[in-house]
């Protein structure tokens, strides 16, 4: 702790909008597939610690839930319908961000930071919605569609067979945003993971989560600025 010059504590919340890859690769072609972006919250606590002049290093502990959403399009009789799954997952996220900073402490300026995160997820739910046929001889196909929605609590865990999600995760992070002179801030961030999240995956089937979202966050105690809490 005495090897920093300053220490300042902040909490931070906002949204974010979460997705997958899925990177498939049969017969020697390779498959590239997203899910559909779908919004969520992140809400935690930051520590700065001032390395020197406008370099500090900054971890944090974050809530983060995801929300990840897959469209497949089907055809049935009477046209084509998407077949839906949605994961609902609860993390923990852990990132450490190498930062940089205009100006000097007291006064407005923006920061820009880079670094790595880890994650962990502690629940998990799928939610499904898939269209069938059934016969109804008051349409002119003798057929309607209806959905099918289901709901469970996935598996998380490393088991090939049994798990349906690895619980942890890793990747890169990088930031950029604003700090006014009295340790209100805004962030952008954006992370992109590299652990490939399905337990049943190889090199030729890789599962990966991103994500993008805006916050705002305060810097509390005798280094948050101009309040003195």
């Amino acid at each position: 702790m005495l090897a920093f010059g300053q220490i300042k504590i902040g909490s931070e919340a906002g949204l974010q909008l979460t997705n997958f890859t899925n990177k498939i690769t049969q017969s020697g072609t390779t498959t590239i597939r997203s899910g559909d972006l779908k919004p969520s919250v992140r809400a935690g606590m930051i520590v700065d610690f001032l390395i020197v002049n406008s370099f500090s290093i900054q971890p944090g502990l974050f809530y983060s839930l995801n929300n990840l959403q897959e469209s497949t399009p089907i055809t049935l009789t009477d046209g084509v319908y998407d077949s839906k799954s949605r994961l609902t997952i609860h993390t923990v996220q852990l990132p450490v961000y190498l930062m940089y900073k205009t100006s000097v402490e007291g006064k407005g300026r923006f920061f820009i930071g880079a670094g790595g995160y880890l994650s962990y997820a502690l629940a998990g739910r799928q939610y499904s919605e898939v269209p069938i046929e059934i016969a109804d001889s008051s349409r002119p196909t003798n057929f309607r569609t209806e959905f099918l929605k289901s709901k469970r609590n996935i598996k998380l865990g490393n088991n090939k067979t049994l798990d349906d999600y690895k619980p942890l995760g890793y990747g890169l992070s990088g930031c950029i945003g604003y700090e006014t002179p009295v340790g209100l801030y805004i962030r952008g961030q954006f992370m992109k993971g590299f652990a490939n999240m399905r337990p049943s995956g190889n090199s030729n089937n890789i599962n990966t989560n991103w994500q993008f979202g805006i916050s705002v966050g305060l810097f509390f105690g005798d280094g948050g600025g101009g309040f003195d809490w």
